[in-house]
This record gives C-alpha cells, structure tokens and sequence, in this order.
C-alpha cells in the first residue's frame, strides 16, 4: 500500500491552514473565519485572501480639525487681530 499521494494531500493541507491562519490574523477577523479555514483548507484560504484588513477604531484617537493646505483652521480667524 502507497502512502505517498496521502502524505502530500495532507502536508498541503496544513500548510494551506496555516497560509489561511496566518493571514485572518493579521487582518483581526473572528473565530468562524479560522473554523472555515481549518475544515476547508482551500476555501478558507481563498476567502481570507478576498477579506479587506479589519481595523477598530482607537478610543484615545481624537479626531484632528481639518486644515487647509497645512495651516491651522485657527489662523484663518478673520475676527482676531
């Protein structure tokens, strides 16, 4: 009995898991995504390649005034001397 084709089949499923883990990982996406990607090897690989990056807002990021062409919206005051 060949157990060769077997031994292949499996070595490039693992690493299509880990290529798929590695990548929702770096994107911050859940939990189903690394189910998906560890029952089906090649879809969950296809679907975190296709994922845009997942990024939270930052509580302690304020949001900047505009500026206009790199001058502060304060010194456009007409009012002040």
């Amino acid at each position: 009995m060949q157990q060769g084709p077997a031994i292949i089949v499996l070595l490039i499923q693992i690493a299509l898991i880990i290529a798929a883990c590695v990548k929702i990982s770096r994107k911050n996406r859940g939990a189903g995504y690394y189910v998906l990607a560890i029952l089906f090897p090649l879809i969950g690989f296809i679907v975190a390649c296709c994922l845009n990056y997942h990024i939270e807002p930052d509580e302690t990021d304020t949001p900047q005034p505009p500026t206009y062409r790199g001058i502060d919206s304060s010194d456009l005051d007409i009012t002040r001397k």
